[in-house]
């Protein structure tokens, strides 16, 4: 991850969801190879980690490995398509910022000097940003892990917001 896990390569259109199999088979490696047999397995992450929590629980099994999971600081990665492309104003607590925008194109590859379809509003990449949010489409129940949200005062309503969107998963 010489970019970070957020950042996918260029032209590849890979969002957030396909990124996070990186963080996710870590984690599996960690848990077969390092962690202690019989004892309690802890994943523990805050914004861009608390997004990798959540995005392995729900789409890639790790649920089963997990004891906890706490998740603090919110994530934005909730709800893509609301947060780029809804301008209903009833949802506009969901809405990205310029700078946000920047981030979930930079995840389907485009770069940072470029706006991509977020930070254009281009609705014909609306199914594809829905299907790669965190909060679509994933498993959210996970009867042996206990899933802790955690947010604080100076959260920012953009992800304390698209975060919930999770819990009420």
């Amino acid at each position: 991850w010489d970019k970070g896990w957020l950042v996918g390569s260029k032209g590849n259109y890979e969002g957030f969801k396909k990124l996070a199999v990186h963080p996710a088979t870590v984690t599996q490696y960690i848990y077969n190879e390092l962690a202690d047999d019989g004892r309690p397995f802890v994943l523990f992450g805050g914004s861009g980690g608390a997004a990798q929590i959540a995005y392995m629980l729900s789409f890639y099994g790790v649920d089963s490995i997990t004891s906890s999971a706490v998740v603090f600081s919110g994530f934005w990665m909730g709800r893509l398509d609301i947060g780029c492309f809804d301008n209903d104003s009833l949802n506009s607590y969901m809405h990205y910022s310029d700078r946000a925008k920047v981030f979930v194109d930079r995840s389907f590859g485009f770069d940072a000097q470029t706006k991509g379809p977020c930070g254009l509003c281009d609705t014909t990449f609306v199914e594809l940003y829905k299907n790669n949010s965190v909060s679509f489409g994933g498993n959210y129940h996970y009867p042996n892990t206990h899933v802790f949200l955690v947010y604080g005062g100076n959260d920012r309503l953009g992800a304390l917001n698209q975060g919930l969107t999770y819990y009420h998963e």
